[in-house]
Formats: structure tokens, sequence, C-alpha cells
């Protein structure tokens, strides 16, 4: 083995899925979005950094499944130490709105931030965002459709792999969806990218 192929002392290898961005893979493996510039230039990376198909393949780009570096000293955020930094801080949203704080917009950071994310992510319906049509959940798609063992266990399917899409989510251990009327009610363990893990409930 010559010197090229050791892996350097300073850093760590991760596997890159399909969908990421350096933003994703930041938080998920750092604990902070920020740190994306850091990875790109730990890599050598350049736009549009990461790509799903191999026909996308260029130099200075990733295709998803290929190892990326990881600065192994960079990875030691607790969130029980900071959930803020953990969690990241956002605008403060009560039933889909906005609210006021002396003025300006109310913000909460930390494992409040991080509920309202998950909440968030579960109750808009996938494609719902032109923008964003990857962003959401298909399970709101099954209303009316009954209430069987079927259906409950694709909204299962749904909701966990909406919780795993949020980038500050590294594991869902467990995802129990139940049907009463029109309400979807999930009961999940989610372990976060940092810190211990969080029973997660909610009702759409």
């Amino acid at each position: 083995m010559d010197i090229f192929e050791r892996e350097a002392p300073n850093v760590r290898l991760a596997e890159t899925r399909r969908g990421d961005t350096l933003r994703r893979i930041a938080l998920r493996e750092l604990g902070t979005a920020e740190q994306w510039i850091e990875l790109a230039l730990v890599n050598a990376l350049r736009p549009p950094y990461i790509v799903d198909e191999e026909l996308d393949r260029a130099d200075g780009v990733l295709v998803a499944g290929d190892a990326i570096k990881i600065p192994a000293a960079s990875s030691s955020v607790s969130a029980d130490a900071n959930p803020d930094e953990v969690f990241g801080r956002d605008v403060l949203l009560l039933r889909g709105q906005l609210q006021i704080d002396a003025g300006d917009l109310a913000v909460h950071g930390g494992l409040d931030n991080f509920l309202q994310a998950l909440r968030n992510r579960l109750t808009v319906k996938k494609r719902e965002l032109g923008y964003h049509p990857t962003y959401g959940n298909f399970a709101d798609w099954l209303r009316g459709r009954g209430n069987g063992p079927a259906i409950t266990n694709l909204a299962a399917f749904y909701m966990k792999s909406a919780l795993l899409e949020e980038p500050r989510v590294a594991e869902v251990s467990r995802c129990i969806v139940t049907v009463d009327g029109d309400v979807l009610r999930i009961d999940a363990d989610v372990v976060p990218v940092a810190g211990r893990v969080i029973n997660f409930t909610t009702g759409l």
C-alpha cells in the first residue's frame, strides 16, 4: 500500500446516499449543515458535487454510493451538550402560522425546532410544494381509503420514509401508525444525527 492508498488520520469515510447534498451530509455527519464547504474542500469537489446517476459522473463530482471523506476532528457534536448546534434554529410555526415576537418573527431552536421540522415534513403532501416536489409525505394520499391492515402498513412505510428524509434523522428504530377515522396517528422512535433516541408522536 502506498501513501495515496492510506486513509488520512484526520478523516473518516461515509457513504453518500441517493438525493444527498453536501449540506445534508454535513448535517448528518458533522451536526451542522454549515460545514458543507469543508466537505467540498476536503474531497476536492465542484458543482454539482454529488449526482444520483453514474452517467452524470464527472471530475470532482461524486455519485450516490461513493465514499466521501469526513473531517474526523469535527464529528463530536452532542445534542445533549448543545441542542441548538445540532438541531438549528428556525421560525416558530403554530398551526402553520408564523408567530411574532416583539415586532419580529418568533424563532425557536434545539429539540423543539427538530420536532417542528418532523411535524412539518409529515403534514405536507408529497409533490404539494412546486419548488420542493420531493419534500413531504405520501401518507396523506391514503385518507378516505379505509383503515385496514394494508392501509395502516402503507401509512407506516410512508411516514417512516418521510422521517428518514429529514437530514437530522439518522435512524427510525420504530414506527407505528394507527388510523382513527380520517386521522393518522404516528408513534415513532427517532434517532437524530447526534444525541439519544427521541419518542415522536403526532396526529395528522
